[in-house]
């Protein structure tokens, strides 16, 4: 009498971890690698530039007024022998700070203007929309340049500014969204089971506008950093001594001819900023919409 074989268990068999498609699609595009790479340095010296920093943010010495790079002032000084490299790292936080809190205040402005008239639809539609076309039909720099002269010319006035004059763009955006989704089966299944208009716009639409939302967000980072530095060259941003980039180059202009240092870095890392910002705003669009993924 043989003896049958106990058939033993199989073991669990663990899977890789599966990278999400979108996720690996935009890691190998080399526009979104640099444009990475240039966003986390910026945002790196941002949150320790100030430790890291040779010299302080306005620590000056008179007799290298206007030095070309050393050792000991890698990028050179400006004309009141500040260290130009130490005072971009301290102007970085000032611009990453400019980009996020102009998103999230046009974002704060737009949010129920957008739901409202793309849910509701109607009179409420008609006068929403009237007031943000209205709100278009003003040249946003008088605008901005009305709003700071009126609050004051302070770095938070900056910001308030730009981004009353950029919510817009997302209440736009969250209409058309808000249109779209609110004929979906999801959104008619909740509201015959009893939801009420307020959870069915926060737990069903708003959830489904983050992808779009999100990649408008990028790209307005780069135009709200560019025009706090056009805002600050002008003298109605951030107010000198306070390192900001646009307050670097502002400061060096009277100075180009006889050295162009104090312009260069800022300019450069206000242009490398933009451009990093607006790659990442259209490669995410196209990685998240599921429309062009087939054209990746």
């Amino acid at each position: 009498m043989t003896v049958r074989e106990q058939p033993t268990a199989s073991l669990p068999r663990f899977r890789h971890l599966q990278v999400p498609t979108s996720i690996r699609v935009f890691l190998h595009d080399p526009k979104a690698q640099v444009a990475t790479i240039i966003l986390l340095v910026v945002i790196f010296f941002a949150a320790f530039g100030p430790a890291i920093a040779p010299f302080g943010e306005n620590e000056q010495n008179l007799r290298a007024s206007l030095e070309g790079p050393s050792w000991t002032h890698l990028l050179g000084t400006d004309q009141l022998g500040r260290d130009i490299l130490s005072r971009a790292m301290y102007g970085s936080r000032v611009s990453v700070s400019v980009g996020l809190i102009v998103v999230a205040i046009a974002a704060a402005v737009a949010l129920p203007i957008g739901l409202s008239s793309g849910y509701f639809g109607g009179w409420v539609d008609a006068v929403l929309m009237r007031f943000v076309d209205t709100w278009i039909s003003i040249p946003p720099i008088i605008l901005i340049l009305a709003i700071v002269a009126i609050a004051g010319t302070s770095l938070g006035n900056v910001m308030l500014a730009i981004g009353l004059a950029s919510f817009p763009v997302f209440s736009r955006l969250l209409r058309a969204l808000t249109l779209s989704l609110k004929a979906q089966d999801f959104v008619t299944a909740a509201r015959s089971l009893g939801a009420s208009d307020l959870r069915i716009l926060i737990r069903h639409i708003l959830p489904n506008t983050v992808q779009p939302l999100i990649v408008q967000g990028t790209l307005l980072v780069g135009v709200a950093v560019l025009a706090e530095a056009a805002l600050s060259f002008l003298g109605f941003g951030a107010q000198p001594p306070q390192a900001t980039w646009g307050n670097m180059i502002a400061e060096g202009f009277p100075v180009i001819r006889h050295s162009l240092w104090p312009t260069i870095l800022p300019g450069a890392l206000i242009m490398l900023f933009v451009l990093a910002a607006n790659f990442m705003g259209d490669r995410l669009r196209d990685v998240l919409d599921p429309r062009l993924r087939g054209s990746l």
